[in-house]
């Protein structure tokens, strides 16, 4: 990119292949469905992860509007009462996604959750040469299904808060982040 921001070609598209040295200590039998399972399991961990740094803008979004209502002028108490629930889906959501964090900084043994788990799987094939695991392919199986039910929640929770940002709007309540003003 040239310092006025116009792009230029450095060079044509050139066409290669890759080889793979084959010194792998255990020969992979299958390279397509190794690689299609590599595929789905990056596709869904693009959207656990992208799903969980959304809840995060919404914890702080409701973190600011909760600060907001809270010093406001007027009978914001129906107001709070909103925030207080969309707060609980969130928590559930937490645990779902996080697993028991309160546990965990205690030093109890916990379970992962659905990130824990996927990226679980991820750090373990990274850089191997094998075939995954029936396991990993269970534990994707596991995190598909439930991620479902977590993501639907997600959507509800995020529909509550838009919800509440509108009625927001109403009250004169000052800019918070996520609302333009």
């Amino acid at each position: 990119i040239k310092p006025d921001g116009s792009a230029e070609t450095l060079s044509e598209p050139l066409a290669f292949n890759i080889n793979s040295l084959n010194n792998a200590s255990i020969p992979v039998a299958d390279k397509k469905a190794l690689q299609a399972f590599y595929t789905k399991l990056a596709d869904l961990r693009k959207v656990v992860l992208g799903t969980s740094s959304y809840r995060h803008e919404m914890r702080n979004r409701l973190k600011f509007i909760k600060t907001g209502l809270q010093q406001s002028q007027g009978n914001n108490l129906n107001l709070l009462a909103e925030v207080k629930q969309i707060e609980k889906k969130l928590e559930e959501i937490d645990l779902a996604m996080d697993g028991d964090r309160s546990l965990e900084k205690r030093e109890f043994e916990v379970l992962p959750g659905l990130v824990g788990q996927i990226e679980n799987v991820i750090g373990n094939l990274y850089g191997t040469t094998s075939m995954q695991s029936k396991t990993y392919e269970e534990v994707y199986e596991k995190v598909k299904k439930q991620f479902g039910t977590v993501y639907a929640n997600v959507k509800n929770a995020d529909d509550a808060l838009k919800t509440l940002e509108k009625k927001l709007d109403t009250t004169g309540l000052p800019y918070t982040p996520g609302r333009l003003p």
